[in-house]
């Protein structure tokens, strides 16, 4: 997780907005200037209408909202998704960075010249853009963060928890490792241009920036790999299959191999059927090693 930088201290996080009536419930890091975070939030689009709203005295940089209310006669009556992103600045830890607050509302009227907007959930609409981003291909990590600012606001429960997004300044994809031949919850790991990734289930997924790689596969004992180490281009997501074989199943296959070869050129006339009993009796231990 990115606040586990030994040295660096966390920059100040406001909880809320000035008025106190919405919880910051987003926190974007690594490359994530308002416009940025905006222009990945595919799906989404600049909302014709929001009330002011400041953070630390300074008003939002972008107002975006999900589906597009703009064809709405009044626009923004909803039901609708709604986001208001700060640009925060560059720190050393969180590196160029922003924060949303983000809900799911409606509009209500009292009197027909009387209308306001009613917020539904915190929770829904969090869980909505971290699914955009994670369906996406600008999101290095997706974590959690407590912002110890859990209660009811304008009404509606926020538990507390931001979700901390870090962005990379360019697209980025997924490779996914996959292994098979290894019984379950086998140990096993992927090095990836120096860094190690460790699974227990079938599949190691990484996300990176478009480049060349290479990768090297752990050992793992009593069990030997089809394919050591490699280098790939990563221009795309990606699927790497390992096959790993058992170190005694390859010994009985060798063991089969020089008998037969033995039975077959050593000068000694066995016959047919004495030959296919041995390798019998070998292929039925190979099975059950």
């Amino acid at each position: 997780m990115l606040l586990s930088h030994p040295g660096q201290a966390t920059p100040p996080i406001p909880s809320q907005t000035d008025d106190g009536l919405d919880p910051i419930n987003l926190i974007f890091t690594g490359y994530a200037p308002a416009a940025w975070v905006a222009q990945n939030l595919m799906g989404w689009n600049t909302s014709p209408c929001s009330e002011p709203k400041t953070l630390d005295g300074n008003a939002y940089d972008l107002n975006m909202e999900t589906p597009d209310t703009r064809g709405q006669l009044l626009p923004c009556w909803g039901p609708r998704y709604h986001i208001r992103i700060w640009d925060m600045g560059t720190d050393p830890l969180f590196g160029q960075w922003s924060i949303a607050a983000v809900h799911y509302e409606h509009t209500e009227c009292t009197k027909l010249v009387s209308c306001h907007h009613v917020i539904d959930s915190w929770e829904s609409a969090e869980a909505l853009v971290r699914s955009t981003f994670a369906s996406g291909n600008a999101a290095l990590s997706i974590t959690s963060l407590p912002l110890n600012n859990s209660r009811l606001y304008q009404g509606i429960y926020n538990d507390g928890n931001a979700t901390m997004i870090q962005l990379s300044p360019t697209r980025v994809y997924s490779v996914t490792f996959q292994e098979t031949g290894l019984p379950a919850n086998t140990p096993w790991s992927i090095s990836m241009n120096g860094t190690t990734s460790s699974s227990t289930v079938q599949n190691i997924t990484v996300r990176s920036r478009e480049a060349a790689y290479s990768y090297k596969v752990g050992s793992v004992p009593g069990y030997e790999s089809d394919s050591s180490s490699d280098n790939f281009n990563l221009t795309a997501n990606r699927l790497i299959t390992i096959h790993f074989t058992s170190t005694r199943a390859l010994q009985l296959a060798a063991d089969e191999r020089s008998m037969i070869l033995l039975l077959t050129t050593g000068g000694v006339a066995w016959s047919l059927v004495p030959v296919e009993a041995v390798v019998k009796t070998l292929r039925k231990r190979w099975k059950n090693s």
